[in-house]
């Protein structure tokens, strides 16, 4: 094993170095026939076991038309105060690579995530922790086990929580007769932490956490869905909620759930209020809620179509609510009132507040992911 390296010594981050390595590879008059695109595959404490802890190990894998082929690579050892590159090493094999003419990528995923069912299993014999995993653990439930263990957490929702780990990528497999032949299969995203030996992590049977191979909790947010799985597991029409609060750039993780009524949104008022840190207020026998805050003041009183700013009335497009003992607001009329700018999207259903005009706007591809880990928020309430 290597020596310890000190952190607070690095002064080339692991992304500069792959920076540095493409463009090393680039600058190579390389005699063979090669692509090169980053690896998504992260390597493990033990695959590194024999390079020095002062270098970034950043491994390239060999590509064809966008395709990866796992069993070429290109390594290059970056030194990680210096950024100067210490060496590097080359497999390349000659392959004829075979990408057949019905091939496609939206296909695959509908037939991948329709057929894939996470595998149960322990995540080390001796703790007895039910987990689910892409593959099977070392634990190797038994059919015994299987018939008087019940997991609490449901599958379809680990389901989305494993796949949210992976890729779906264009990859090559290898005959080992000189071809290679593409197909669209999982591959684990580059930013999951692995275990030691290289087990990916898995996703506890009865608690919904992540973890590793012994079982143990991973201290950190499952990655962003990718858009392949969103479109799949969480499509347009197809989300659980009502509708979601985006705030300045971030789920909002309310403990009341917006309703939709009469085709207008309405949020918990006691919730959003605080978050605008506004003064509110509840008269039981008027039934009638105020907020005010930096000398704005805002009354609603529930069924009436109309609100009182400052005084002047403001017709609603829908009247404040109480359900299930809770105060219902329309959320663009009360949080505009005190500076917010709201926007709602319709595909994802989400409410978009911003109180930072600073904040970038976001992509489609980050409305997809919210409406993901919204849904998954909705699902496990349930």
């Amino acid at each position: 094993m290597a020596p310890p390296f000190d952190p607070a010594e690095e002064k080339v981050s692991f992304t500069e170095a792959v920076r540095i390595a493409h463009d090393y590879a680039i600058d190579q008059s390389w005699p063979i026939e090669h692509q090169w695109k980053d690896t998504v595959i992260p390597q493990s404490e033990y695959s590194l076991r024999a390079v020095k802890r002062d270098l970034h190990a950043v491994s390239l894998d060999r590509a064809y038309k966008g395709g990866r082929y796992l069993a070429d690579k290109f390594d290059v050892y970056v030194d990680r105060k210096t950024g100067e590159v210490m060496g590097h090493e080359v497999h390349w094999s000659k392959t004829h690579f075979i990408i057949p003419g019905d091939i496609s990528a939206s296909q695959a995923a509908t037939a991948k995530y329709k057929q894939f069912q996470p595998v149960l299993d322990w995540t080390e014999t001796n703790n007895k922790r039910l987990a689910y995993s892409l593959d099977a653990l070392t634990g190797y439930l038994t059919e015994s086990e299987k018939n008087n263990w019940s997991p609490k957490y449901n599958q379809n929702l680990a389901k989305k929580r494993l796949l949210a780990l992976y890729e779906l990528e264009m990859v090559f497999t290898p005959d080992f007769k000189g071809n290679a032949t593409a197909k669209y299969d999982f591959v684990i995203k580059q930013d999951v932490p692995l275990f030691y030996s290289g087990v990916v992590p898995a996703i506890d049977a009865n608690t919904g956490e992540w973890v590793d191979f012994l079982g143990s909790s991973i201290n950190q947010p499952i990655p962003p869905a990718s858009e392949w799985l969103v479109d799949q597991a969480v499509p347009v029409g197809k989300t659980g909620y009502k509708a979601a609060v985006i705030w300045n750039n971030e789920l909002l993780a309310l403990k009341n759930e917006p309703l939709i009524h009469n085709g207008s949104t309405l949020v918990p008022f006691r919730e959003l209020l605080n978050k605008l840190n506004a003064k509110i207020g509840w008269d039981p026998e008027k039934r009638k809620v105020t907020a005010s805050k930096d000398g704005i003041s805002i009354e609603l009183t529930i069924g009436s179509s109309t609100a009182y700013i400052n005084g002047k009335a403001r017709q609603l497009g829908t009247p404040a609510i109480i359900q299930k003992g809770h105060t219902f607001i329309p959320a663009r009329i009360v949080l505009e009132t005190f500076g917010a700018k709201v926007d709602w999207d319709n595909d994802s259903r989400l409410v978009l507040v911003n109180t930072d005009k600073a904040n970038p706007k976001l992509t489609p591809l980050q409305l997809k992911q919210f409406r993901f880990q919204a849904h998954i928020n909705w699902a496990e309430k349930q």
